[in-house]
């Protein structure tokens, strides 16, 4: 994307906001707190300076914000780039950046400068310190995860060197987005990618169909449905309870990336587990089967491992040897290249 481009969105009232149509009328876009055009304007500086002062600005606009700790946008940055680049850490849909406690420190030990943002409408808190949802793209807005993706690559780019992405669920998402649409992204590790949800894998084109045919009325309806992860979820920093249609707006986003994937050019390593049940690896099997690009690989835990979605994270991976061996199938893959197989067994 060019800076014309991205020059012409910034003039929206909120850059990671998307459109909502309601009976084919199109009402104001909805902004994202955080990530709105003032927000990002300075972004059309070039060099490595400009990516720099505009990401350390909305990090402080970040302090100003009702947001939970541990989910926060970080920048870790070499005294000298050394050469190896950016490594752009997504954390997962629902949760937040403290999800690479452990694997921030590694890559940034090895040269990296290390970027970690704060996925578009997360983390926020009420003054109670009760999580607030209500910033989370809805069903009707996928561009907010787009636009974010835009606004992600813009940085790491401008901040020179190599480019590389790591992603856990939602951020295995974008990761994938950003790659599939950008071939100068140099390696990319996608983790538990969130590109569809095995209870609504059949429901949601279903329910896609009928918003096509009713003007919206679908989403609006998603968008009152209250959903969540469960009972016996872990509470960590993040959103647990919110609405079916902010799931939506992200399987949305998911669908859209995964039917992408085989147009990709970019080597990636993609990691998911047999007991996942958030997200499937239905588009994954596919791209697979299809063909991946050269120096790609697909290593799926057995259930035996029971290894969970969130597989990164010490608070919901609590096995320090899985934890391990994802972090050094990480940097292997950053540092060389070389990825590892283990497809699910039906594949092999």
């Amino acid at each position: 994307m060019n800076m014309s481009t991205i020059a012409k969105r910034l003039q929206m009232p909120g850059v990671l906001a998307a459109p909502v149509r309601n009976m084919g009328q199109e009402l104001p876009v909805r902004p994202i707190p955080g990530w709105d055009a003032e927000s990002i304007r300075a972004g059309l500086a070039k060099t490595r300076a400009g990516a720099i002062a505009d990401i350390q600005q909305r990090i402080g606009k970040e302090s100003k914000l009702m947001l939970q700790a541990g989910t926060h946008t970080q920048l870790l940055l070499q005294p000298t780039p050394t050469g190896k680049g950016t490594a752009v850490l997504l954390h997962g849909w629902s949760a937040g950046t403290w999800q690479y406690d452990e694997l921030a420190p590694e890559l940034f030990k090895q040269g990296y400068d290390v970027y970690i943002p704060r996925l578009p409408g997360h983390g926020f808190k009420k003054a109670n310190g009760a999580h607030d949802p209500q910033f989370l793209p809805k069903a009707g807005e996928p561009d907010a995860y787009t636009r974010f993706a835009d606004v992600i690559y813009d940085d790491v780019k401008r901040l020179g060197g190599p480019i590389k992405l790591v992603g856990l669920s939602g951020g295995g998402a974008i990761a994938l987005d950003i790659a599939t649409r950008h071939d100068d992204v140099k390696a990319t590790v996608a983790m538990a990618p969130f590109l569809t949800i095995p209870k609504l894998e059949k429901f949601g084109p279903i329910v896609d169909i009928i918003d096509k045919i009713w003007f919206g009325t679908g989403r609006s309806i998603l968008n009152r449905i209250p959903y969540g992860w469960g009972k016996n979820e872990i509470r960590t920093p993040g959103h647990h309870e919110f609405k079916l249609g902010n799931v939506t707006g992200a399987r949305r986003y998911g669908a859209g990336v995964g039917k992408r994937l085989p147009q990709g050019k970019v080597p990636a390593q993609i990691i998911t587990t047999a007991i996942d049940r958030s997200a499937s690896s239905t588009l994954v099997e596919r791209w697979f089967k299809k063909g991946m690009p050269e120096r790609s690989g697909w290593f799926e835990f057995k259930t035996a491992d029971q290894v969970p979605h969130p597989m990164i994270a010490k608070a919901n991976n609590p096995n320090d040897v899985a934890r391990a061996q994802i972090r050094q199938m990480i940097t292997q893959y950053l540092e060389t290249g070389e990825p590892l197989q283990q497809p699910p067994e039906r594949l092999r």
